[in-house]
């Protein structure tokens, strides 16, 4: 797909659907760093985010599933065999339902100091 259909969740906004051209540059300004695709479902859903997020102290964005959270802006897409594809529509309604909520978080390593 030369675009892809994904849910774009900024900290503290609620998910957004945007379309956007399916490059490693597009998809790397979307998320302001280079990628990294996370895959904490059993489908063919990835979450794609900064890969240095937390090391850049960007804000805190969503939680992970119960086991991490996740900084800066990202994005939710489907896979496909070799790249991200755009999700359907019950899974832009699935996950702009799980990430609805902006959830204040925070997590005293990762305060700045004065």
């Amino acid at each position: 797909e030369k675009e892809i259909r994904v849910l774009y969740v900024q900290p503290g906004k609620y998910p957004e659907e945007r379309t956007i051209p399916n490059t490693l540059r597009a998809l790397q300004e979307l998320v302001g760093g280079d990628i990294e695709a996370v895959y904490p479902w059993e489908d063919n859903i990835c979450v794609v985010c900064d890969d240095e997020g937390k090391l850049k102290h960007k804000p805190l964005n969503r939680p992970l599933e119960d086991y991490d959270v996740l900084s800066g802006d990202l994005f939710v897409c489907s896979l496909g065999e070799d790249d991200f594809t755009s999700l359907t529509d019950e899974q832009m309604k699935r996950y702009e339902r799980l990430y609805h909520d902006a959830v204040v978080l925070c997590h005293p390593a990762w305060e700045s100091s004065p």
